[in-house]
């Protein structure tokens, strides 16, 4: 499985900061929880390229997205 690029991590990183999604040294602030709602995993460094693609994705959407998505029943649950 092909695992994350340096330019994906530098991407998550920069749409959260633009969001304000993210606090320095803090691994449980709301970047890492969308990256947990979405992958399971709790590390960036952990993902997969495609995994990263999606938060990519999703993070891109803006505040709007994430908080609909915060908002659908069963977010977030790895079933």
């Amino acid at each position: 499985m092909k695992t994350i690029e340096a330019y994906q991590m530098k991407k998550i990183y920069a749409i959260a900061h633009a969001l304000g999604i993210t606090e320095a040294g803090n691994k449980e602030d709301e970047l890492h929880l969308l990256v947990s709602g979405l992958t399971g995993k709790a590390s960036i460094r952990e993902l997969s390229y495609r995994e990263a693609a999606t938060v990519i994705h999703m993070a891109a959407g803006g505040k709007d997205r994430l908080n609909a998505m915060y908002m659908v029943e069963g977010y977030g649950e790895q079933n």
